[in-house]
């Protein structure tokens, strides 16, 4: 701005820089006034005394905040503030915004007024705050209250109740939490139902609940989210009081964790649904998605989950993705998409990953694992705020004692079957085994878009490439089009080379069709009875959609070698996986002393020498599978009798499951001692051996010295 005097000339207006300083700034221009004089144009406006830098604005400022009653879980009040903002001075910086927070820092409603009120929904006993920032870098916290959330008293519903929730109404809330906590309810979910359960956590399932997702309507399903992080939504099980025969299906579940996965940084973790020590659990065509803890975790402390059993807890066809947690400077990441625990199992098969930190891991406690098949694993999320990338399958050791080796040496759990998966990850390890299990981590029959060095680490011993992977496949990168879910637009399809998905439009997931060697360029696509669904016709076979993937080929699981305790009682259990059950054995080679039952159980007290037993599965469809393993006998160390008196010597020999052959010297060295022995001492001889001692004596068939009063037992040669 400039005024012009009567010479023409120009002179700058000794309020400009003033006038520069509030430009853009509302406040400040509020506060200028122009006035009409007699003499001409009159300017007024603040001095530049009266422009406050933002530290001073903010000291200035002051605010109050309050709920206007207590509510229970559920319900609104009314919330009320007021401010003052010194209005006669001009805050240099930027201008004054005032803005209200919920507790995890979700903004509430626009920019507000500087008093006013309005209806709120408070979820939990967390704070929520009245800020005032100027520019981008200054604010202060003007007034911070904490509401009075009472939980809402789910009394559950009669046993074996069936309820549908129908919207996202307090009362039918409040019906879904009553009813996930009856035991034998079903709970239908139709697919447009949109339910907030914000401010919940550690909503416990009662044993028998059914959660069902009607995916109908919406392909995708219902969706259940959360906007307060809790440390996990839903509890499957209690330590000490396990949740049986519970299924979830078709459901998604939503987190909100940030767009950006940096913000969530030194953050808690979150998780959707947590198992404790629960048999017979199965979820299914659900979606985990943006919970910065875990999707889904299985938990074992009561031990009822194990190898034996690891189908008790079925993960199957869901989609998990966008689950990252990395870490921050407090050093601890997460955004998983199913972790076990605690000695736990699961069987998860069939579901598409995209975008966790890890998409498979286990915490490497002894007896952990997870059976892992017809998966499709993606993109691998954040690991760390410096951009560093996770990998999909993950096993944890559990430390050696030296600095920074935490979670990369040591024991890593138990056993982990990894087969028939595709694995599109590039630039990170696909699978990565961080210590040594007790058993073993077997990968076989996947398809792996990266070479065998870059996709297989292991930091000590245990990793098996047991044969039938493809390393560095152009398959997982290759599409054919076709309309396979009915919606009138193309859906990729991806044959990798040991399973076929597409990628549906209508459901916003991957969705596996079945499994197959057979490639692009060996299928043919089209709507062959005219339903409107896009059909595969492949090997002489045509697969209509919607279609039920085959049974995977049943597999019997390698046993271990069995090495005989000398007189101890022993059972073996037989595994399988795949097929369809029940499943028949028969079993051939056993030991003496060891009999077999046709579900598997092989039991008994062996003797007799090394054999190999044989032994096949039968699943109900007639498909059977043959594997094999040496039982040997029982083994123990010779003791060292050099020295002894005859008796202790018998004694010794007894007590290390050995046989006796006494022999004379008649040398008169050392009466009664035994002053020779063959095997040696410390040799590792079968149970039953005999060993030969030579005793000294002095007169032809007897000996001298007696039994040893105080006999001890064998020391063991190390």
């Amino acid at each position: 701005m400039s005024i012009h005097y009567r010479s023409g000339r120009t002179r700058a207006d000794p309020t400009v820089s003033a006038m520069a300083r509030i430009h853009h700034r509302p406040w400040a221009a509020a506060a200028l006034t122009l006035a009409m004089t007699a003499g001409g144009l009159a300017v007024a406006g603040p001095a530049v005394a009266d422009i406050l830098d933002p530290a001073a604005c903010l000291a200035a400022a002051t605010g109050s905040l309050a709920f206007d009653s207590t509510v229970q879980w559920g319900e609104s009040t009314k919330l009320s503030w007021t401010t003052n903002l010194a209005a006669t001075k001009v805050c240099d910086g930027g201008t004054p915004q005032i803005r209200l927070f919920e507790g995890n820092r979700r903004q509430i409603g626009p920019v507000l007024s500087a008093t006013g009120s309005m209806t709120v929904t408070p979820t939990e006993h967390k704070a929520w705050t009245l800020e005032l920032s100027i520019g981008t870098s200054s604010t202060k916290t003007l007034a911070s209250v904490f509401p009075t959330v009472v939980p809402y008293p789910a009394e559950p519903l009669p046993a074996g109740t069936a309820v549908t929730i129908s919207s996202n109404d307090l009362a039918e809330r409040r019906e879904f939490l009553r009813a996930i906590r009856t035991p034998g309810a079903t709970i239908q979910i139709p697919g447009d139902v949109v339910l907030d359960l914000s401010g919940l956590d550690h909503v416990q399932v009662a044993p028998g609940v059914k959660v069902l997702g009607d995916r109908s309507v919406n392909p995708r399903g219902p969706r259940v989210f959360t906007t307060t992080y809790p440390d996990s939504l839903l509890w499957i099980g209690v330590y000490g009081a396990p949740s049986d025969n519970v299924r979830i299906s078709g459901v998604r579940f939503d987190g909100l964790e940030p767009a950006d996965p940096m913000a969530s940084a030194d953050t808690p973790d979150a998780t959707a649904i947590s198992i404790f020590s629960s048999q017979h659990i199965e979820i299914d065509h659900s979606e985990f998605a943006r919970w910065r803890g875990f999707g889904v975790a299985v938990y074992d402390h009561d031990q009822r989950i194990n190898l034996d059993n690891a189908d008790t807890v079925w993960i199957h066809d869901n989609s998990i993705h966008d689950n990252q947690h990395p870490a921050g400077d407090d050093g601890h990441g997460a955004g998983y998409g199913i972790v076990l625990y605690e000695s736990a199992y699961a069987l998860i098969e069939r579901n598409a990953f995209d975008l966790n930190r890890h998409s498979i891991a286990a915490d490497g406690h002894p007896g952990t694992g997870y059976l892992a098949y017809r998966n499709l694993f993606e993109r691998p999320g954040y690991a760390a705020t410096n951009g560093k990338h996770g990998w999909p399958i993950d096993m944890h050791g559990t430390g050696c004692g030296q600095d920074g080796s935490v979670y990369n040496c040591g024991p890593a759990g138990a056993y982990v079957d990894l087969r028939y998966n595709t694995v599109t990850t590039t630039g990170a390890p696909a699978v990565y085994l961080r210590g040594t299990p007790s058993i073993t981590f077997d990968v076989w029959n996947n398809v792996f878009a990266e070479s065998a060095d870059d996709t297989l680490k292991q930091n000590e011993t245990g990793l098996n490439n047991k044969g039938g992977n493809v390393f560095s496949s152009p398959l997982v990168g290759d599409r054919k089009y076709c309309d396979f879910d009915g919606d009138g637009k193309l859906d990729p399809l991806l044959a990798s080379g040991i399973g076929w998905w597409y990628q549906s439009s209508a459901a916003d997931r991957w969705v596996f069709v079945n499994q197959s060697w057979l490639r692009l360029t060996e299928i043919t696509l089209g709507d062959v009875n005219a339903d409107g669904f896009c059909d595969i016709q492949a090997g002489g076979k045509t697969y209509y959609s919607p279609h039920t993937p085959d049974p995977m080929p049943v597999e019997a699981l390698e046993t271990q070698d069995q090495e005989t305790l000398p007189n101890i009682p022993t059972t073996t259990n037989l595994k399988a996986v795949g097929g369809q059950a029940p499943y028949t054995w028969s079993v051939t080679g056993l030991p003496s002393g060891i009999t077999a039952t046709s579900t598997g159980v092989l039991s008994g007290v062996a003797n007799g020498p090394a054999t190999t037993v044989v032994y096949t599965v039968t699943d109900a469809l007639g498909q059977t599978s043959t594997q094999s393993f040496t039982w040997l006998p029982a083994v123990t160390h010779v003791p060292a009798l050099l020295g002894l008196d005859e008796y202790t010597a018998y004694l010794w020999i007894d007590s290390s499951y050995l046989n006796a052959v006494r022999k004379y010297t008649n040398d008169c060295l050392s009466p009664g001692d035994v002053v020779k022995q063959s095997p040696q001492a410390g040799r590792k001889v079968q149970a039953s051996t005999e060993v030969t001692i030579w005793v000294s004596t002095c007169v032809s068939g007897g000996g001298g010295g007696g039994p040893n009063p105080n006999p001890k037992p064998p020391t063991w040669p190390k």
